[in-house]
């Protein structure tokens, strides 16, 4: 019932991402900067070769997605979504929820697999953590305390999730009910806006 309940929430989402008209503004995508390394196979007898991405500087939401550490899964699953050119608009800034590492490794792996499988879905999920505006932990909290508790938070998909206050901490609540905690109490300034740690992958848990 559990993976039954989870397959629901993932057709669902698929339903709004054919539905939803997709105004983003397609432009080019800046190529990674990277470089090829060599690294022997678990039997030494070959070499295989792996791209290595290499951090540039730019302080741009992919770029400080890709490489810190606790976001490195997130940004990786932008590209199988096909959702950089999002950002690649510098006139735009956004709002990026991340969720952690961990929190990707959390999900039902299969769950996981068959979503990684359709970049339709992908990319729905991915857009629910998106919001086509700025919103700094500072902004964002009075936001919520001008709202009585709470405020509403418009993502790419046209779905809208509640930030709400537990202390100093943002909580979020998506259109499924799930409840996701901010990491850190902070939000990480970029050149095109700024993005949060989150502790759950919204949509599918």
């Amino acid at each position: 019932m559990k993976n039954l309940k989870h397959f629901t929430y993932l057709f669902t989402i698929f339903f709004l991402f054919i539905s939803c008209e997709n105004n983003t503004k397609k432009s080019d995508v800046k190529e990674t900067n990277t470089s090829e390394v060599n690294r022997p196979t678990p039997n030494n007898t070959e070499l295989e070769k792996k791209i290595v991405p290499i951090d540039n500087g730019e302080n741009l939401l992919f770029q400080r997605l890709m490489f810190n550490e606790q976001t490195a899964l997130f940004a990786s699953s932008l590209t199988s979504g096909n959702l950089i050119n999002v950002f690649s608009n510098s006139e735009n800034k956004f709002t990026v929820f991340a969720p952690s590492n961990d929190a990707f490794k959390a999900v039902d792996g299969k769950i996981l697999s068959d979503l990684f499988k359709d970049k339709f879905l992908i990319a729905a999920v991915l857009k629910l953590h998106i919001i086509p505006e700025k919103f700094d932990y500072e902004t964002l909290s009075n936001k919520i305390v001008a709202g009585g508790g709470t405020f509403s938070l418009k993502t790419l998909m046209g779905e809208k999730i509640k930030a709400t206050l537990s202390g100093n901490q943002i909580v979020l609540t998506d259109f499924n009910g799930t409840q996701v905690n901010v990491l850190n109490n902070k939000s990480i300034s970029t050149d095109d806006g700024v993005y949060y740690i989150i502790d759950k992958v919204m949509a599918i848990n």
